[in-house]
């Protein structure tokens, strides 16, 4: 079967802050009606933008964003969901702090009400709308994305929360191996935003299941979000080699090694904390080459 715009539909747009503020970059994340099959062909979301704003007898109406209304190269871009999911995060975006509106139309003051609309194929076929209300830059510190979650870098040794991982998200009973309905249950994550290590040359270190592939896929976008022209680098994800000690969730595709794709030591209490705001359920600053990060089945 084949994704397209026939069969598929969003509904649903979640801002990452829910109210951005002007001058911050944000983050919009689309959720399909059902996931995209492993063996269709990519679903491509576009967005229309448009401000909401009042006519001369105070009713809303909606009026073009305008040339000045978002920063150059944050504006709302496509974006593309892979087989195997059902959710895409877009790229940053950002309002400018001194904003302007098209002539003739009512002035920009914060806080101002952004109506993202997106659709796959034709916009007038179907359609999913989200009003994003955007803050005036005062407001900016405390709805900064990393400011919604707890904002402290890792440190070395430090595991969030403060549980065991086996209590979090429960220790491996079994190792999957190929050729079994375990192994066929797994996806394969072929993120372009994520350098994949690769050492075994098996394609290994894409396998995870689906649950692991979306908080990958976000923090992925995080990253890039974080370092920009940086990507995530995943060092071991699903483990066929018994590498790990006993009842690892690696034997599980629950679990991946990750660093940045430039191997900086010093970015990974950072990469530790998006982790955790990615949505990993148990992440671990483990050693000095990479952070651990897993979640249950």
């Amino acid at each position: 079967m084949s994704a397209n715009k026939e069969t598929f539909e969003v509904i649903r747009l979640t801002p990452i802050p829910n109210e951005p503020g002007a001058g911050t970059r944000f983050l919009v994340v689309v959720e399909l009606d059902r996931e995209v099959p492993l063996e269709g062909q990519a679903v491509v979301v576009a967005f229309e933008k448009q401000r909401i704003v009042a006519d001369p007898g105070g009713f809303p109406i909606t009026r073009p964003t305008g040339e000045r209304y978002f920063q150059d190269g944050f504006e709302p871009q496509p974006v593309t969901i892979m087989g195997g999911s059902r959710f895409g995060i877009s790229a940053p975006i950002m309002v400018l702090k001194g904003a302007k509106e098209p002539v003739g139309d009512p002035p920009i003051h914060f806080p101002e009400s952004l109506l993202l609309t997106a659709f796959i194929g034709n916009l007038q076929e179907r359609f999913c709308s989200q009003v994003i209300r955007i803050q005036g830059s005062q407001q900016e510190k405390s709805l900064q994305l990393e400011a919604r979650f707890a904002p402290g870098d890792l440190v070395l040794g430090e595991f969030v929360p403060n549980r065991s991982e086996r209590d979090v998200v429960g220790a491996a009973t079994t190792r999957i191996v190929r050729g079994t309905p375990e192994f066929a249950a797994l996806v394969q994550n072929n993120n372009p935003d994520i350098v994949f290590k690769d050492e075994e040359h098996t394609g290994a270190d894409r396998m995870m299941t689906s649950k692991l592939k979306g908080k990958v896929d976000r923090l992925a976008t995080l990253v890039r979000s974080e370092w920009p022209g940086l990507k995530l680098r995943v060092t071991e994800a699903w483990d066929e080699d018994m590498e790990h000690g006993a009842n690892s969730v690696h034997y599980e595709a629950r679990a991946v090694d990750i660093t940045t794709s430039d191997q900086d030591g010093a970015k990974l209490g950072r990469l530790g904390r998006l982790a955790v705001n990615a949505g990993f359920e148990w992440v671990f600053y483990e050693n000095e080459v990479h952070i651990h990060a897993s979640v249950s089945a």
